[in-house]
């Protein structure tokens, strides 16, 4: 063969091998196109994932770097679960594409499938530096935020995603359900400052919401800030909002402040200005008693003796009674016809309490016999669920003498029912008298001015009224009485009490007498 015509078949041989080969790459780029028009059609139309998952690697086995493909078979294992393998592959697109929407928003939701939150919430970050302008990215980031339970993080995202969408509804929306996660964490961790610092913020920015406001209200409540309370109940009121609910709240913390007498008032008022609500009717008729500060009462006792030739006793008596948030004042005059003596008592007694204790003091003053000169009495009551105990002292001037005595008991309700043991003890003549009480009450409708009494005592009593002046002559003496007594409200504001005793003395050692008391009561409150 001549150099020409070699020449002419080595130039055919070069320009055939190029196109072949500009053939076979062609070929290559037509079958990755159709692999993933295939893999798409299998995706949106017959939703066969997994068989557009094996079209999708054939395409990146014809072309590796294909990053149509590569985004796809991303998604395709996000749809199908395969979270882990979803996040590796979208990892290789961005290595070399950072800012490819679709393959950050895969990348989301696939570490977020997978439980990565913090993951997640980085890429939401990654995907921001470059498109700051996309809201729903914003509210994705925060809410993850907020499940992670970074609220400081997440609220400084909401700042300023706000600044660049004020006004925006789906944030505002996604602002109180942050708010309301992170107080209710706080409660939740027993911190009800932080609680209330939350929920007060969440009312600031958003002034109609009831549920923030009712929390704000029930915090300062419970950290007994009522004047901050009623502030919130009457800025709400005059928007008009939930009257009847804020109402009630109003009464209630008015009267955790102790002002009984205005929170009558405002049911009273509350009740003319909504009439149908029966629970502001049912507070208004409980707190019409107990808005009730002032009481006067008057009391007649006889006490028949036999056998004795000597005429009946006579006490009357006079009290005035004021209740105010530190305790109870009792004013007392009373006035004896015994043994054909008279004379006066003047008595002033309190109950001051304790935040869960209380007191009892009684100071009084006779000018005759018929009553003990002097008298002090102190006693400290402590509540205890259902028990209470008492500890005290009594002290009695009988003209020339002097008792000084001292009590214990200890109390116990049963549902309705309440009994009370007690004991004196009082040093006389190197001598120790000791007497015993036992009482028992059944109250009527929950009330404790209703009730059934019924009291068995032994020995020398220094509070029983009826017969503590003849000190000399009955206190190391036997003595057995029995008592039995009803008192009942009548017309709301007044309160009636029938009380019988029979008391058996000894006043020497042979010689014992009964004594037959009948005792009646009224008080009436205003």
């Amino acid at each position: 063969m001549s150099n020409l015509n070699h020449n002419i078949f080595k130039y055919l041989c070069t320009i055939g091998t190029a196109i072949l080969m500009s053939s076979a790459a062609y070929a290559q780029k037509i079958s990755s196109d159709e692999l993933l028009k295939q893999a798409l059609l299998e995706t949106n139309e017959k939703q066969n994932y997994e068989a557009a998952i094996k079209l999708a690697k054939q395409g990146l086995e014809v072309s590796p770097n294909y990053l149509d493909i590569e985004i796809l078979l991303g998604r395709l294992y996000l749809l199908t679960g395969k979270y882990e393998e979803a996040v590796v592959t979208l990892k290789r697109v961005l290595a070399k594409h950072p800012n490819q929407t679709d393959a950050l928003q895969y990348m989301i939701n696939a570490n977020y499938q997978n439980k990565g939150l913090a993951q997640a919430a980085a890429y939401c970050s990654q995907f921001l530096n470059y498109y700051p302008n996309d809201k729903k990215i914003w509210i994705k980031r925060i809410a993850i935020l907020s499940e992670m339970q970074s609220f400081n993080a997440a609220n400084n995202d909401m700042k300023l995603a706000l600044k660049r969408f004020p006004k925006d509804a789906d944030l505002a929306y996604l602002h109180k359900d942050l708010l309301f996660a992170q107080a209710s964490r706080a409660l939740i961790e027993k911190d009800t400052l932080s609680a209330l610092k939350t929920y007060s913020e969440l009312l600031s920015a958003y002034q109609t919401d009831t549920i923030a406001r009712n929390q704000v209200i029930n915090l300062q409540t419970q950290r007994k800030n009522y004047t901050a309370a009623l502030k919130h109940i009457d800025t709400a009121l005059n928007n008009d909002q939930d009257k009847e609910t804020l109402l009630l709240k109003k009464i209630e913390v008015t009267q955790l402040m102790g002002n009984a007498h205005e929170a009558y008032q405002i049911s009273k008022t509350a009740a003319a200005s909504i009439p149908e609500s029966k629970k502001i009717k049912l507070i208004n008729d409980d707190l019409f008693l107990l808005s009730r500060q002032n009481q006067i009462g008057i009391n007649y006792a006889f006490t028949a003796i036999s056998p004795s030739s000597q005429q009946r006793w006579n006490v009357y008596g006079l009290s005035y009674i004021r209740s105010e948030e530190f305790g109870t004042l009792v004013g007392r005059v009373n006035y004896a016809d015994r043994n054909n003596v008279t004379g006066y008592q003047f008595e002033i007694e309190a109950y001051p309490t304790h935040h869960k204790s209380y007191s009892y003091i009684n100071m009084a003053y006779a000018n005759a016999i018929v009553f003990p000169k002097f008298r002090f009495s102190y006693s400290y009551f402590l509540p205890f669920k259902t028990w209470e105990t008492e500890v005290g002292l009594r002290y009695l001037n009988n003209v020339e003498d002097n008792f000084l005595g001292f009590t214990a008991a200890l109390g116990k309700y049963f549902g309705p029912y309440w009994l009370n043991l007690k004991t004196f003890v009082t040093p006389n003549d190197k001598k120790l008298a000791n007497s015993y009480v036992l009482s028992g009450r059944y109250y009527l409708n929950g009330s404790s001015d209703d009730y059934f009494t019924v009291i068995a005592g032994y020995g020398f009593s220094p509070d029983d009224r009826g017969r503590n002046f003849e000190i000399d002559n009955r206190l190391n003496m036997e003595a057995i009485r029995f008592t039995i007594g009803y008192q009942r409200t009548l017309w709301r504001t007044n309160v009636l009490g029938i009380f019988g005793t029979y008391n058996n003395q000894k006043y020497e050692q042979n010689i014992k007498r009964n004594e037959y008391e009948a005792a009646i009561a009224f008080r009436h409150k205003f």
